[in-house]
């Protein structure tokens, strides 16, 4: 009896031991995890310590242990949560994702399966896997037993929504965050971002009121700074610029608020500039360029400066010394690359000016013209003004900024225009692009641009093709600076002066274009288009007109329009184009006279581009096959066949299975090189899939 005793003692003892062994080590686990989320609280940054990193490494091995060696422990499933969460932690999502992808699956009854679900759709969301983190999330929100990560789910699906710029809909969904969980943590973030979302819906007066209602959801003091600097930009969104101003000058009175002194002062800055209060801006701006010298805040200074001197004071010198110095003041800013491009459109127009009126050659005379800093350029009386030069420079700036189209559909992106594909002059013309010869079966038409480069400064020396320059600034006026009555008046100078020269149609049909789509003036669009018609016969301008006023041409019309199209697209192939406006050429040939025998011939020409210049053989093949569906009885229909061929057999060869090498006794492979301290370690690390027995006691 005694022994039986003795027994039964010594498993009890044996039991405890072992009961305490594993308990010790998974609560030495939980100890190095709950270090590791203090430490990680108290930073003052997003970047893990390597202090940090440590602790969380210790907790990873600690509960390794417990699922490696105590398998059937009920802790297992406490010890699968604890690595997931430490593997999020550290930002290795696909390692916590498998953890607690284990938990959900080896163990679906456990008190922790919702808590699991909950961290593995965080683990999706940080992952970017939005699809994932959204099925995990909702089942979240749904499960009344989930109530405790409901509301970090719900936040988390709203935040999805926001980073696809779903605005509207995410307005809804942080909605159900502060009306459903008004208490949560999360609610006045969520408030925070319903006010943001009414900002990029451009609506400032309410997207302010949204600000306003996140001081009631008690926010800590970053969202405090954040709903209170939204709030002053939203007054100065609604011209209300000396309260914003206010609020602004509040935020700068509370030292905590250090670190973004720059940003604000920016914003008084930026209030003082839209309320006309000139020199208080400039002021200040110069004042934040002296205080922060070399950083992003210096360079929105210096960019500011240049538009104020730009488009208020007309300071052209003082323009371009502010906006090149973005760059030099931070080279990463995000205003550097704004900056150069309305610099170098101020070099251009004003270059391009020059062109039509170049200064004296004798010194003693170009000594008394004024220079650009003086703001007056050197030009015949009857050419364009500077202050039309200044309005034009002016409207390229909103464009920039806001990095939006009018929404208008300029001349090239309608068809039969292509006033954006002009022909370049012969010294711009890349050598050494191959052209299809054997295919095109180019038909020169003596005294076409194909045969007869217009002249250009480059090429003829001091004899400046004035045609070419008045067109050119057209362009730039419209595509650049979408100053329409600004290019009209280069139009008509073009048409008035060189009705003969090669931009005399093109200038016509532009002239009733804009006079049509962006004037919207039907009478005079009319008359216009009436007069390319009468003036410009046989060109492909002609056509585009007659389409404009609902008309329709002959066959033999289309056949000569489709010559006159597929030679300029040939022209500009020859002289370097690029290739997407290549390719637009040759498809207005197929779309505007796709009867004609010139279709098929741009349709091979478009297929041989894609297949030998952009190296793109599968676009290729697919305008080989609807060539050959749609001109298979053509000349170059049979071309596409062949191609088409030839693709089909490459493709059968790569199908074939290739002969195995035999391998040989001594080629070990990587899996076979591993020892097993390597394959013990990685277990150690990560644990193995566990798989539960139907002995496993749960809690």
């Amino acid at each position: 009896m005694k022994r039986i005793i003795y027994l039964l003692g010594a498993i009890l003892v044996v039991t405890s031991v072992l009961q305490c062994a594993r308990f010790n080590t998974y609560y030495n686990a939980q100890q190095y995890f709950q270090q590791a989320e203090q430490a990680r609280e108290r930073s003052t940054t997003s970047q893990l310590s390597s202090s940090e990193i440590d602790l969380y490494n210790k907790a990873i091995k600690k509960a390794s242990k417990v699922i490696t060696f105590y398998p059937k422990s009920k802790l297992v499933d406490d010890a699968l949560l604890l690595m997931g969460k430490a593997f999020y932690r550290k930002g290795e999502y696909s390692k916590a994702q498998r953890k607690f992808n284990e938990l959900i699956s080896n163990f679906p009854e456990s008190n922790l399966s919702n808590e699991a679900t909950f961290w593995l759709g965080r683990s999706y969301f940080a992952n970017g896997d939005y699809v994932k983190a959204e099925k995990s999330l909702s089942g979240i929100v749904t499960q009344k037993k989930a109530r405790t990560w409901a509301a970090e789910a719900q936040f988390l699906l709203a935040e999805m929504a926001f980073l696809k710029h779903r605005y509207k809909y995410a307005l809804g969904e942080y909605e159900k965050v502060v009306k459903g969980f008004p208490k949560s943590s999360r609610s006045a973030e969520a408030q925070y971002r319903i006010g943001q979302c009414l900002t990029l819906l451009d609506s400032p007066y309410e997207a302010r009121l949204a600000y306003d209602q996140v001081f009631s959801f008690d926010p800590h003091d970053t969202l405090k700074l954040n709903a209170m600097f939204s709030v002053g930009q939203s007054l100065r969104e609604e011209g209300r610029y000396d309260q914003a101003i206010d609020v602004f000058e509040e935020l700068l009175r509370d030292s905590r608020n250090m670190d973004y002194y720059s940003a604000i002062r920016l914003e008084i800055a930026e209030s003082e500039a839209e309320k006309g209060a000139l020199e208080a801006a400039i002021s200040e701006y110069e004042k934040i360029i002296e205080d922060y010298p070399k950083s992003e805040s210096s360079a929105e200074a210096q960019y500011r400066l240049g538009l104020i001197y730009l488009e208020i004071l007309e300071d052209f010198e003082k323009a371009k010394e502010h906006l090149d110095s973005v760059k030099m003041e931070y080279a990463k800013s995000q205003y550097a690359e704004q900056a150069q491009g309305i610099s170098r459109n101020i070099e251009k127009l004003t270059g391009l000016y020059y062109k039509l009126s170049p200064p004296p050659v004798d010194s003693t005379v170009a000594a008394s013209i004024p220079s650009l800093g003086d703001q007056t350029l050197v030009m015949r009386s009857d050419d364009a003004a500077l202050d039309e030069l200044v309005d034009s420079i002016l409207a390229s700036v909103g464009a920039l900024e806001e990095e939006a189209q009018t929404g208008v559909a300029f001349p090239g992106q309608i068809p039969g225009t292509g006033l954006v594909n002009l022909p370049r002059s012969a010294t711009e013309a890349q050598p050494g692009v191959p052209v299809p010869g054997q295919v095109s079966g180019r038909e020169h038409v003596p005294g076409t641009a194909s045969d007869t480069p217009p002249a250009t400064i480059e090429n003829q020396g001091a004899a400046v093709d004035t045609a070419e320059v008045h067109f050119k600034l057209a362009e730039h006026y419209l595509f650049h600076f979408f100053k329409a009555d600004s290019a009209l008046k280069h139009y008509r100078t073009v048409l008035d002066r060189y009705p003969e020269s090669d931009y005399g149609a093109k200038s016509a049909y532009a002239i009733a274009w804009i006079t049509d789509i962006i004037l919207n003036e039907a009478t005079a669009a009319q008359e216009a288009y009436l007069s390319t018609i009468a003036n410009f016969p046989g060109t492909p301008y002609d056509k585009a007109a007659r389409v404009a006023l609902g008309e329709r041409s002959t066959p033999e019309q289309d056949s000569s329009l489709a010559q006159e199209q597929f030679l300029e697209a040939e022209t500009m192939f020859l002289r370097g184009g690029d290739v997407d406006s290549l390719i637009r050429a040759y498809q207005k040939v197929i779309d505007e006279y796709p009867e004609s025998s010139y279709a098929p011939k741009a349709g091979y020409t478009i297929g041989w581009i894609l297949e030998y210049v952009v190296s793109n053989p599968q676009a290729a093949e697919e305008v080989y096959e609807k060539l050959q569906n749609e001109y298979g009885d053509t000349e170059f229909g049979g071309e596409a066949k062949i191609k088409l061929g030839m693709v089909q057999r490459a493709k059968q060869q790569e199908k074939q299975p290739k002969r195995k090498e035999k391998k040989e006794k001594k080629d070990v492979t990587p899996e076979e090189s591993l020892n097993l301290d390597d394959i013990e370690r990685e277990l150690l690390e990560e644990g193995p899939i566990i798989y539960t027995e139907t002995d496993v006691t749960r809690n």
